[in-house]
């Protein structure tokens, strides 16, 4: 188990990379499940209709507070630590935020696929937007960590080592 130092334009390409992963994921998911319900393929189920337009509002909001108030406490967690243990922390805070609205969402296509009502889709789009907006800047990065003014200066710079990751 070797040691690779990352540097802060390779830490942050990272984080861009599997942030838009997610979101193309659900886009093209969305995409296709518009595509066959929209052909008539799917979407006839509406004995499901009443119980599933009660379920995907209820699991996107429980998605978008519990996703903040993890996030919120985890982050909180990475106070006292040096750079290179924030920044780790940080991707696993990220990977959990957008995993926490990716559930309903993915729930709400599903769901869209088998009643064909544009509600749930809508919904999907909703956490597909929210999945978006936790775009990782440097600058949101080093806001949210609260990053003193020496590692916001390192994290500007693109060659600066900031953090190790594992590597087998």
């Amino acid at each position: 188990m070797a040691l690779i130092k990352q540097t802060s334009k390779q830490y942050f390409s990272g984080l861009r990379i599997l942030h838009m992963a997610f979101f193309a994921g659900l886009i093209l998911f969305s995409a296709v499940s518009f595509f066959l319900v929209f052909t008539g393929s799917m979407g006839k189920n509406s004995e499901l209709n009443g119980i599933l337009t009660i379920l995907v509002p209820g699991l996107l909001v429980a998605g978008i507070i519990s996703s903040y108030f993890i996030a919120k406490n985890r982050l909180s967690t990475l106070v006292d630590k040096n750079l290179n243990e924030k920044l780790s922390g940080y991707r696993v805070v990220m990977i959990l935020k957008i995993a926490l609205l990716e559930g309903p969402a993915l729930f709400a296509i599903i769901s869209y696929l088998l009643t064909g009502n544009n509600l749930c889709l809508g919904l999907a789009m909703l956490a597909v937007l929210l999945i978006l907006f936790i775009n990782p800047s440097r600058e949101k990065v080093a806001e949210e960590l609260n990053l003193s003014t020496q590692d916001r200066a390192l994290i500007a710079n693109d060659d600066a080592h900031v953090t190790e990751i594992e590597a087998q």
